[in-house]
């Protein structure tokens, strides 16, 4: 089986989306997304670490300040992001490659940790990267945003500007990763943090309806839909983010020729 390519369209809208200017939002997103892979990461130093889908590096540069790791690697398919990330001049990042949406030019088992943050809703063939991500590294962390709720099919113009082209709940995530032969080993729900909220306030009134809904709710709301719905629904439909850590059990589960 050929290895696909990624749509040329979409590929176009990739190398040129970085010049937008969406920066601060790109910063406020990286701060908490960062402390979520570092708080699966753990204590443990690694030697190779591989940022997969980079983007213009915002988490990256985080995590290169924050954490003692021998060498750092990047992959990008965006050309407007690639240009940015290499004027960060970060003294660990050892390379930046142009990604190709699928092959990751590494032997296997090369990094001791591959992190994968919002990259998953865009990918066309999402079990295919997760293959190459399990085959070059030995453990890996992966965040999505929980973009699912009732109606969901009614917006799919408005997720498709955003690039997301898959939709998940925690359990449906986790699902692909253990078909795959990922144990999830340790996992975090997350909610929009304050400083995001209010950037949403300020650029779309109707994205904030949307985001109130599910995030600005007293704490005595949240703990009744809690009892009424029960710990793990909440968590499944109530939750923006989820970040999970994994490593390769050994067992594939689904059909390799998908």
């Amino acid at each position: 089986m050929n290895t696909p390519k990624v749509n040329a369209s979409l590929q176009a809208s990739y190398d040129i989306q970085y010049t937008q200017d969406l920066s601060e939002w790109r910063g406020l997103g990286a701060k908490p997304k960062a402390h979520r892979i570092s708080s699966l990461w753990g204590a443990e130093n690694k030697s190779r670490v591989l940022d997969c889908g980079a983007g213009e590096g915002s988490i990256l540069s985080i995590l290169h300040d924050k954490y003692i790791a021998t060498d750092f690697y990047a992959l990008e398919i965006s050309d407007s992001a690639l240009k940015t990330l290499k004027e960060r001049k970060l003294e660990r990042l050892r390379n930046i490659e142009k990604f190709d949406g699928y092959t990751i030019p590494y032997s296997s088992q090369f990094f001791d940790l591959v992190f994968c943050s919002h990259v998953i809703e865009h990918v066309e063939h999402p079990r295919l990267l997760i293959r190459e991500l399990k085959r070059v590294s030995r453990q890996q962390i992966f965040e999505i945003p929980i973009d699912y709720y009732f109606d969901v099919d009614s917006k799919v113009l408005h997720f498709h500007n955003y690039g997301h082209i898959n939709i998940y709940t925690p359990s449906l995530f986790r699902f692909l990763l253990k078909s795959e032969g990922l144990h999830v080993d340790s996992e975090i729900y997350a909610s929009i943090t304050k400083d995001e909220l209010q950037f949403i306030r300020k650029v779309s009134n109707y994205q904030l309806s949307w985001f109130e809904k599910y995030t600005k709710m007293g704490y005595l709301k949240k703990q009744l839909i809690k009892t009424l719905i029960g710990q793990r629904r909440y968590l499944e439909y109530y939750t923006q983010f989820y970040a999970c850590l994994t490593y390769e059990t050994g067992e594939m589960t689904c059909f390799k020729g998908i």
